[in-house]
This record gives structure tokens, sequence and C-alpha cells, in this order.
């Protein structure tokens, strides 16, 4: 399944910056990548094991994190006019992100330690 949310990811990542380019507005796009993206995860929480609905889920996931990942570095260079501005916003974005993301495994790991049910611990996290 990993292989084919890959593969949706890779035609979607070229397409997406390409049509938010010409857009006016990308609130559209957002929407459908957060709508993927959300359509994808409670597919995969749902308790079906019918193959085709798993990979209809990970096609969900790779369109969502494709065109959210393209969308975001569109949105650099649609809101700023200098390649400096573009390199400033970019690597404060970033530095925000990396501590988000360095704060997630200390989470999680603190809700394993304070939880003994693992279903309990993956919705409460």
């Amino acid at each position: 399944m990993l292989s084919l949310m890959q593969f949706a990811i890779m035609p979607i990542t070229f397409i997406i910056p390409i049509i938010a380019g010409k857009m006016r507005d990308q609130r559209l796009l957002t929407t459908l990548s957060s709508l993927f993206l959300i359509g994808g995860v409670i597919g995969l929480m749902l308790p079906v094991h019918h193959l085709f609905f798993i990979a209809v889920s990970a096609i969900l996931l790779g369109l969502g994190g494709g065109m959210a990942f393209s969308l975001v570095m569109m949105f650099f260079s649609l809101r700023t006019s200098t390649p400096e501005e573009a390199a400033d916003m970019s690597g404060m974005a970033q530095s925000i992100g990396y501590l988000l993301a360095a704060s997630g495994p200390v989470l999680f790991g603190s809700c394993m330690i304070c939880s003994a049910i693992l279903r309990f611990r993956l919705s409460f996290c």
C-alpha cells in the first residue's frame, strides 16, 4: 500500500504547482487537499478489511499529501516578491516545523506511558 500511495503522490506533485500558479485563490486546492488527507486517514481507521477500500484510502492519502506538499512549497514563492523574502519565510517556517516535529515523539511516548490500551493511545495522541 505504501508503493500505491507513492505512485499517487508523483503525478499530483507536478500538476498542482501549475494549477496553483494559474489560480488567483488557492483555497479550493487547500480544502481539497485537506479533505483527501482526512478521508484517507478515516478510511484507514475504519475496521474494513477489503483490499480495495484500503487501496482507495492509500491513494487518497497520497493525493492529499502530494497536494499539501506542493502547495506549501508554492506558497513561499507566491506570497513573497523577492528571493530573499522567500528564503527568510522558508527558514522561519522550517524552524517552527522542525520544533513541532521534534516534540511529537516525546508527546507520543508520554501518551504510551500513561495509557495501557493501544487503541486509546492512538486515538488520544
